[in-house]
């Protein structure tokens, strides 16, 4: 404790609510242990908080030179199975998932090392196994301590094929620079700056300086570099003669290519992604492990190219390289031909993205599930979501509504539903890992359920990570408090987490006194965050101020925001509501570009915080000022009239509860447009609708807001550009409480600095 009290003490966690609970803190960890077992189907909170506390103290514990192994730094055999090595393709990637969100910083540095000791034999992989140049591909299984390079080539395990590994493996390291900014990384012991020159793109100044210094800079020397020879390896990857063309036929090698179908006029064609092995599994036709799992269009293959290029555009908006717009133009062409996921017809997501591969699912990885965990797409698309949640279910209905005994399978789906934010999944693979024996009397843990294998620490600390998600789900510029949180946890305390926002996170709840308050620190200047609750709320206080309630696009889901400084802090009160208190509707056509006449739209709709779909809601469509336009919603789908052309609409439904959504603003584009703004109120966000003439226009968006008196109180600012004949909708955050002042809108054009529109009273 001595050594590494400090950042163990940086996260503390209260789960115990009853002194009953709370006497359990007492017991040792034998009876704990029994007591869990005693009661399969309610979660001992005192075990799960000392599971916790095991996991960070564990993990702490395991880094500094790298990372931890299968089984941490701790063994008790001379020839462990594994060897006792990293295994990349799960294993390692459960064991750091707590490690940056529990705000363990220097445990990290120890994990960055590792990787940036062996990405020079990436490279050598990429070129080996692909004939790839300037790309790096990670290994499967690595020692740690010499080359890095693949040579586990059992026929029946090709892991030599999960191209996603490299993906996986950086985003770690982009976490950490989300939770914590750019940072100079020490060197550690055995890095060759020298051997990572090309790789790396070091230049002799950097090496010049990262010797003499003895630090790396994270974005520069480490994380854009890594993530743009990873977009290298996508690009080189895929071949324009292995595609699937838009009636689903798939062309191998047959004298076309992809951009000849394209330029034809089959603008739905996408890449075959080949070879590929979905970790570590086989397609339902060809029965156990065997060489037939080499497949294609592997799911987390796809999910981990998606995500390499969400990571790639962000870094490469702050390194802002000479040739950033034609990286841009490649990555984007090499985006509208990656596969899309292919769902069956249960609904679930399918773990090979092509109809003549079947599933598997008595199988203990879910590598599919990469959308979800370490990905993020399942955030904002629906279908996705309740895909994976099906496919999850199907994993335990194979073995029999338990899950498989490895227990990096049920590790890493708890990891999965936590993202998801599905409580009873989390909280039933919570209970198998808990209930399975995997725990020792010294709170580390066996490979398999009943202590049937080894020694390995895969839950120990992985179950840390998915109790962290649980209770804190953040991305950039995200925070939500309580995404996941257990049924029969009322009251509770996290303090200390981190978010993907650079900033500190403390979370107190207390449901039922109908209350959730977070405290929220940053560490840069002007960090704008949006800050949700999962549980059901009405209304929020920033420092006991009431605030503006405003809806994610994305997602549906209310928020307040906040604009912090570095060492500013705020406190974030929710005042719950009663259940399905919202409604959501999400359209699948853009809205925030004109339609044209003759467009179905299909809409879906749900309570927005349980997140379950209703059907049976009373739609409802006008124009902005609430009057009847003549068509309506039938069945989910919505058909845009010749009559409805140069108009603008708003789609909204009532949920049989009563409960109004929100509303969709659509704009049918006309023959011809002429210049006009239009407002409305979406929560206490100004919506302003433009649709445009023949000029290109910048404008500049203007809310202002009056007291009595007429002194202004406040402003508000957007800058838009509306193309020609276009239409553009853009919503506007008030900085001052909506509903005690008087607005209104001024319309600007950037150039000139003239209104191009009449001052618009807007309340």
């Amino acid at each position: 404790m001595a050594i590494h009290g400090g950042m163990f003490n940086n996260v503390r966690i209260e789960l115990c609510q009853t002194d009953d609970e709370k006497a359990d803190r007492e017991l040792t960890n034998t009876e704990l242990i029994a007591k869990q077992n005693s009661n399969r189907n309610v979660l001992n909170k005192a075990f799960l908080e000392r599971i916790y506390n095991n996991g960070r103290f564990g993990l702490i514990c395991a880094s500094g030179y790298a990372t931890a192994r299968l089984g941490a730094i701790w063994n008790g055999a001379f020839n462990p199975e594994w060897s006792g090595d990293y295994t990349l393709d799960a294993n390692t990637n459960l064991q750091v998932s707590g490690i940056n969100t529990g705000n363990m910083q220097e445990a990290t540095h120890g994990y960055i090392n590792f990787i940036v000791r062996m990405v020079e034999d990436w490279d050598d992989d990429a070129h080996n196994i692909y004939g790839m140049e300037d790309a790096i591909k990670a290994p499967p299984r690595v020692d740690g301590t010499g080359e890095a390079g693949s040579y586990h080539f059992m026929e029946g395990f090709p892991h030599i094929y999960v191209n996603g590994i490299t993906d996986w493996l950086i985003i770690p390291i982009y976490e950490y620079w989300q939770c914590y900014g750019n940072q100079q990384i020490p060197v550690g012991k055995d890095v060759d700056i020298e051997r990572n020159r090309e790789v790396l793109d070091y230049s002799d100044e950097d090496i010049e300086r990262i010797t003499s210094t003895g630090y790396m800079d994270l974005l520069e020397d480490i994380l854009y570099p890594m993530v743009k020879k990873t977009m290298n390896f996508w690009l080189q990857y895929v071949d324009g003669r292995y595609y699937t063309d838009g009636s689903g036929y798939e062309h191998v090698d047959d004298g076309t290519t992809i951009d000849q179908a394209i330029a034809a006029g089959d603008t739905n064609c996408k890449y075959l992604f080949t070879p590929g092995y979905s970790p570590e599994n086989t397609p339902g036709q060809w029965g156990g492990n065997s060489k037939y799992a080499v497949a294609y269009n592997t799911t987390m293959d796809i999910s981990a190219a998606r995500d390499t290029l969400f990571m790639a555009r962000s870094l490469l908006d702050i390194v802002n390289p000479e040739d950033k717009n034609e990286l841009l133009d490649v990555w984007a062409d090499f985006e509208s031909k990656i596969p899309d996921y292919l769902y069956a017809n249960s609904g679930e997501l399918k773990e090979w993205a092509t109809p003549k591969l079947d599933e598997q699912h008595g199988h203990r990885h879910v590598s599919h599930a990469y959308p979800a965990w370490p990905g993020y797409e399942s955030q904002t698309d629906d279908n996705l979501r309740v895909g994976i949640i099906t496919a999850m279910d199907k994993r335990s209905a194979a073995y029999g509504g338990q899950e498989a005994s490895e227990s990096h399978g049920p590790t890493h789906k708890a990891l999965v539903e936590a993202r998801l934010k599905n409580v009873t999944g989390f909280e039933n693979v919570l209970k198998y890992l808990l209930t399975s024996n995997y725990q020792y009397s010294t709170m580390m843990t066996s490979h398999n359920a009943n202590h049937g294998s080894t020694y390995c620490t895969d839950s120990a600390f992985g179950i840390m990570g998915a109790i962290n998600e649980s209770l804190l789900y953040s991305n950039t510029g995200v925070i939500e408090v309580l995404p996941t949180l257990m049924s029969d946890s009322y009251t509770g305390s996290i303090t200390g987490l981190r978010a993907r926002c650079n900033s500190t996170v403390d979370i107190n709840w207390d449901i039922d006194n109908w209350t959730v308050s977070t405290t929220v620190k940053s560490d840069e200047d002007n960090n704008v965050i949006k800050v949700k609750c999962g549980q059901e709320w009405g209304s929020a206080t920033i420092n006991g101020v009431e605030q503006n309630i405003s809806i994610d696009p994305d997602d549906m889901m209310p928020y307040v925001q906040v604009k912090l400084m570095k060492g500013q802090s705020v406190k974030v009160d929710f005042s719950l509501a009663d259940f399905d208190s919202r409604a959501s509707i999400k359209a699948d056509v853009d809205s925030t570009k004109a339609v044209a006449a003759g467009t179905t739209v299909n809409f879906t709709s749900q309570y927005t915080f349980s997140r379950t779909m209703f059907n049976n809601g009373n739609w409802s469509v006008t124009d902005l000022a609430g009057n009847d336009v003549g068509v309506s919603v039938s069945n989910g789908s919505l058909t845009f009239t010749d009559a409805l052309k140069g108009k603008t609409v708003k789609v909204s439904c009532e949920a049989p509860n009563g409960v109004k959504s929100n509303g969709i603003v659509f704009h049918v584009a006309g023959d011809s447009e002429q210049f006009g703004v239009q407002t409305g109120f979406a929560e206490d966000d100004l919506g302003v609708y433009i649709t445009n003439d023949g000029a290109a226009k910048k404008l500049s968006l203007v809310w202002a807001a009056y007291d009595a008196e007429g002194k202004l109180v406040g402003t508000s600012v957007k800058n838009i550009e509306a193309e020609a004949n276009g239409f553009v909708q853009a919503n506007i955050v008030a900085t001052w409480p909506v509903e005690s002042y008087t607005s209104t809108l001024y319309v600007w054009d950037q150039d000139t600095h003239t209104p191009l529109q009449s001052e618009i009273k807007v309340r």
